[in-house]
């Protein structure tokens, strides 16, 4: 079935980087706690969509917690360096550029995907195309407008786009779209790449 599929969308986190340990820097540089973050939550909904940008909710979250003094600390750089690298994703991906055009579908916030590519999170030799952020499109995946906005950008529909994601919600969408999809366990990477490998190689 995957040879008729001539684009694989990735999503980014828990695919190609894991974010378990987010906030560590913050928290060592600033001295808090992770309870510190916990006024930030009501806020990560509008962030997805792009109604607001990540450093406005730092000015927010500070002021609210009585640190106006750590308003300008460059959390997008910090946040982002918290993440780790699932290396066998990196190195299929490389092995899949030449077969298929490759591209990228994901939850993510306003300047995120480029610090995350800046910081090499993706693996920096592939021109992924196109690039659809859920807070530059403004629609959070599973909304389906996403899913056919893909469609439109990328040229492909139905089981021409391979589709790699770690929430079910998200790839039981891109079925209902015809979509080939895959089920992404970051906890396993390697047993996930391998499988990936020899359903797309």
């Amino acid at each position: 079935m995957s040879n008729v599929a001539k684009i694989i969308f990735f999503d980014v986190g828990n695919v190609f980087l894991t974010y378990d340990h987010v906030f560590d820097t913050v928290q060592k540089d600033l001295g808090l706690d992770k309870e510190f973050f916990r006024s930030y939550d009501k806020y990560d909904n509008d962030a997805m969509l792009g109604k607001l940008l990540i450093p406005d909710i730092w000015q927010k979250v500070c002021h609210e917690n009585n640190r106006t003094q750590d308003s300008k600390y460059k959390l997008i750089q910090s946040w982002v360096s918290d993440y780790e690298p699932i290396v066998p994703m990196h190195q299929l991906a490389k092995l899949l550029k030449s077969k298929y055009e490759l591209a990228i579908l994901s939850n993510l916030y306003i300047d995120f995907w480029s610090e995350i590519s800046k910081q090499n999170f993706v693996p920096p030799e592939i021109n992924f195309s196109p690039v659809i952020i859920s807070a530059e499109v403004g629609y959070i995946k599973p909304d389906p407008q996403i899913y056919e906005l893909a469609e439109v950008k990328s040229g492909f529909t139905g089981a021409q786009i391979f589709f790699i994601d770690d929430k079910a919600e998200n790839i039981d969408e891109a079925t209902r779209h015809g979509w080939q999809t895959f089920l992404f366990d970051y906890t396993n990477p390697e047993i996930s790449a391998n499988e990936l490998q020899s359903i797309l190689i």
